[in-house]
């Protein structure tokens, strides 16, 4: 946090998510989380994110959500990464305008994955 800004605390708890990928107009990125107000993924390469873009974001169970409206919040360059990696950059943002049915399957898939993170924790 930098001079100036002040702490918000979140409206939920983000959910981790191990296979699914965000589909923007110049690329591809891996969804690191994701919450029913927002989200972050890791690219590769160096975008230049307008404030606003459409996506979507698409995972191995066959999920997939659809025209997004996304706004951009922060962006991690690489050098800016806790753990560096080479040209990867993380970008933070905010869902906007979600459709009623966009916002039922987001919440969906955040069930489903909250299932699937109970699941795995489960020794057998």
């Amino acid at each position: 946090m930098t001079a100036g800004q002040e702490f918000k605390p979140r409206k939920c708890r983000r959910q981790l998510v191990d296979h699914g990928i965000a589909v923007f107009p110049d690329g591809i990125g891996q969804i690191i989380n994701l919450t029913e107000y927002g989200f972050s993924f890791k690219c590769f390469g160096e975008y230049d994110f307008p404030d606003e873009w459409h996506m979507e974001i698409y995972d191995a169970a066959g999920i997939s959500l659809e025209e997004l409206s996304a706004k951009k919040v922060w962006i991690k360059n690489p050098e800016q990464r806790a753990v560096p990696a080479p040209a990867a950059m993380e970008v933070g943002g905010e869902f906007a305008d979600l459709s009623r049915n966009q916002k039922t399957k987001l919440v969906a898939y955040l069930k489903q994955l909250e299932e699937d993170k109970s699941y795995s924790d489960i020794d057998f």
